[in-house]
């Protein structure tokens, strides 16, 4: 893998924030619920939708003779440990009770000495925690998808809700472009105005380029997918500057109505004095491997198994900053379309203060 569009060379040895605090005061970090029947299980579903580049995996799960119910609970687990060996305080939401592994949850909040967060069932069962909301400096908007409210009230519904469109440093936001359902919704532009009077600054990102697969009947379609995570990382450097990590499939996409990618993405980091650097990203390359998680401290958590990446993360945030999960994450991006990033979600810290259900 190379790293293009910056010299890692010139890096001066600065760190992100003040202190070792892994949460910003006033918010909790929460973990999925640990439910690990999957959504797309072949030949049932019949179809996976995957990011470009990430399609030789489809094959290499469909064809795993292990149960997708444990492999999913074992990347789980890795995803948790992953989170304590970096000593992060979490919370398991507990909403599908008749959904969850019970005696996982269990077993995992027991020897990591994690809580549960009761929230309400009535929560959809398949929006990530990622996609419930999205905390603009204390301005909080929720997916309309998600069923989901504050129970102390407030809270706007917004597109700008489901956090996996949503790529936010401070107050720097990159955002998919307005259009097909999101140029439809007036809330889109309408909030992105707001908030830029609050004193965001937006940079507006071409939507990654999606394979829709059907092993069964052997297509492949094109299409796009508007959650920016899935194939982009925007993350502060040991030197103060942020960066924009991209999928090379996705920095080196194009589409017929708009062109070439990668002039829209260099305009909008200029525009919000990002620095882009493009991953290489090949068939062996982990799927979602870009969908990882910085906290305040500036210390990463990312799948293990990708050690390019691994690499050039490390040089960007610093090498003691970095914690891998022991298990590649790729069974969730495949069969739950999601990776660590989509299943964790920085909320306000009162939700906590909420009774176990």
């Amino acid at each position: 893998m190379k790293l293009k569009c910056y010299n890692v060379e010139l890096m001066t040895e600065r760190t992100l924030g003040k202190g070792n605090e892994k949460i910003p005061p006033g918010q909790a970090l929460l973990l999925a619920e640990p439910i690990f029947k999957a959504d797309n299980q072949y030949p049932e579903a019949g179809s996976f939708r995957v990011p470009l580049g990430a399609q030789s995996w489809v094959e290499r799960v469909v064809s795993d003779k292990r149960p997708p119910e444990e492999v999913l609970a074992e990347e789980y687990l890795a995803i948790a440990r992953g989170l304590k060996d970096l000593g992060v305080d979490f919370r398991i939401i507990i909403a599908h009770r008749e959904m969850i592994d019970q005696a996982g949850f269990v077993a995992i909040a027991t020897s990591l000495g994690v809580r549960g967060l009761g929230l309400d069932p009535s929560i959809s069962s398949t929006t990530f925690p990622r996609d419930m909301m999205v905390d603009f400096a204390g301005k909080i908007y929720i997916n309309p998808e998600a069923n989901f409210e504050l129970k102390w009230g407030g809270g706007t519904r917004s597109p700008l809700g489901e956090g996996g469109r949503v790529l936010k440093l401070n107050k720097k936001v990159l955002v998919p472009s307005s259009i097909s359902f999101l140029a439809r919704d007036p809330r889109y532009k309408q909030h992105i105005t707001q908030l830029s009077k609050a004193g965001f600054t937006f940079g507006f990102l071409p939507w990654p380029l999606a394979v829709d697969i059907d092993p069964g009947q052997e297509t492949h379609e094109i299409d796009v997918s508007d959650h920016l995570d899935r194939a982009a990382a925007f993350i502060r450097g040991k030197d103060g500057r942020d960066y924009l990590l991209l999928d090379s499939n996705y920095a080196n996409g194009e589409s017929p109505s708009s062109g070439p990618y990668l002039p829209r993405i260099e305009d909008a980091c200029t525009r919000l004095d990002i620095v882009p650097a493009i991953v290489d990203r090949t068939e062996e390359s982990i799927p979602y491997a870009l969908n990882l998680e910085q906290f305040a401290d500036g210390s990463v958590l990312m799948t293990g198994g990708d050690d390019g990446l691994r690499g050039i993360v490390e040089r960007i945030v610093g090498v003691d900053k970095v914690q891998t999960t022991k298990t590649p994450i790729v069974f969730y991006p495949i069969l739950r379309n999601g990776g660590i990033r989509c299943m964790m979600l920085l909320a306000p810290g009162k939700i906590v203060g909420q009774p176990l259900r």
